[in-house]
């Protein structure tokens, strides 16, 4: 026999039980409605710079970024951003610090002149071998830049800041030179993890943190796509800027081995770029690694290839939104 207290108590229970289920229905649909958006800033030296066009349409365009990596130029521009996403400041002091770096001796560092000409392989050999000992005569640590400078501009706009201080998690990519194998930094200073990850061999010296000597992170990933794709990314976004395999003399036997060393590096770049949803590559390929001098020409570059892939972007967005509502359907009634 069912009581006026017994049919008081089943309508709360009832009650309670509905409520605590559109609580849950209202939960699940806000996560199934979120897509984490991942960023891979790739590695290219002076090209890296185009990092900076990207990241400027993205926020015109209200694509929030909630995980970003980067390797060597991209782990400098993404340090930066992801204490402060707003990529016009972070222009204004890159440029800034490149300025107080010597940008004139990396662009020579490149050395493309050398070889060109009708001069034989031995006058080519010597005359890049007596550009390096010029390069080197002055200073004792035998790299072509003087570190210090670099440093002390990383230092000055990542203020000391940690990892645990950025606005977006960030991933810096590195390589152990003992042990080759790849080391992801996501904790302790922002600034020696920027260091380690652009620290380009024979350029700059390597670093050590954590017991590891580490250095340019572009050895292993010139794009960082997979670790992106591990942490959990819905939506990845790479930028991309390795260069195509250049047309060399293959009688000369160097320029067979840089050959093999371009399609080394083509072959891993293709395997990350495959756990991508977009790909951006800015028309940066005929620009040197070096060539600091163009950083305009590669921000406005940056900007240009993003703006045509924004509808690409925002479509896989609005893709996975609707595959993620379908899956919490599929398993609520599955329930």
């Amino acid at each position: 026999m069912i009581t006026k207290k017994n049919f008081s108590e089943r309508t709360t229970f009832i009650r309670n039980s509905l409520l605590a289920w559109g609580k849950s229905i209202r939960q699940k649909w806000i996560v199934s409605d979120k897509v984490k958006i991942g960023l891979a800033l790739g590695g290219g030296g002076a090209r890296g710079l185009s990092h900076l066009g990207v990241l400027k349409v993205l926020e015109e365009e209200g694509i929030r970024i909630d995980l970003l990596a980067g390797v060597s130029m991209g782990a400098i521009v993404g340090g930066g951003y992801v204490l402060n996403p707003n990529a016009e400041v972070l222009k204004t002091k890159i440029l800034q610090a490149l300025k107080k770096i010597d940008m004139p001796r990396i662009e020579k560092a490149s050395l493309p002149k050398i070889f060109k000409g009708k001069t034989t392989i031995y006058r080519k050999f010597s005359a890049l071998v007596k550009e390096i000992y010029a390069l080197n005569k002055q200073r004792m640590q035998g790299f072509i830049i003087d570190f210090s400078l670099v440093e002390e501009s990383i230092e000055d706009w990542l203020g000391g800041k940690t990892f645990a201080q950025t606005k977006i998690p960030f991933y810096a990519i590195c390589t152990d030179l003992n042990s080759g194998e790849e080391v992801v930094l996501h904790d302790g200073r922002l600034d020696r993890a920027v260091l380690a990850s652009s620290s380009i061999p024979a350029i700059f010296p390597p670093l050590q943190i954590n017991g590891r000597l580490l250095s340019d992170g572009g050895a292993i990933e010139s794009v960082p796509v997979r670790i992106l794709k591990e942490l959990g990314a819905d939506v990845i976004i790479a930028v991309n800027l390795e260069t195509e395999l250049k047309k060399r003399d293959f009688s000369k036997g160097m320029n067979a081995f840089y050959q093999v060393c371009d399609i080394r590096g083509k072959i891993l770049n293709k395997r990350q770029m495959e756990f991508a949803d977009i790909i951006i590559e800015p028309a940066t390929k005929n620009i040197s690694w070096a060539h600091f001098s163009k950083a305009e020409k590669c921000i406005q570059s940056g900007e240009e290839e993003t703006r045509k892939k924004i509808a690409e972007i925002k479509a896989v967005i609005e893709k996975k939104k609707l595959k993620s509502f379908s899956l919490f359907q599929k398993n609520r009634f599955n329930a």
